[in-house]
């Protein structure tokens, strides 16, 4: 069975994957909250990703507060930039793949 990781559950971009999932039975596909599994933190996901192998991780977690990432830029960069960058790291170096496209 195909694994799949996607990140930022509560997301609607997440929950749009998670209503189609349905129609994937061959799929085992994990959703995972930034609760559940900080992006931004790198032995947390090199720890969750040791212990539950995936075939495919699916980044859904994104900063979208555009009002307030002029204040929050720390936050933002770490959520859009560094998070995504250990998340392809991550899949490269355990020999699972990074979705960055949807058609």
């Amino acid at each position: 069975m195909t694994k799949v990781l996607v990140t930022g559950a509560q997301g609607q971009l997440a929950q749009a994957l998670a209503h189609a999932q349905a129609g994937y039975p061959s799929l085992e596909v994990s959703f995972k909250s930034k609760q559940e599994l900080d992006i931004t933190n790198l032995a947390q996901l090199h720890a969750y990703l040791s212990a539950n192998p995936i075939n495919y991780l699916v980044n859904c977690a994104a900063y979208t507060y555009v009002d307030r990432a002029e204040h929050e830029n720390a936050r933002a960069f770490a959520v859009n930039v560094q998070g995504p960058s250990y998340l392809a790291s991550l899949a490269e170096k355990m020999g699972g793949y990074l979705a960055t496209h949807f058609y």
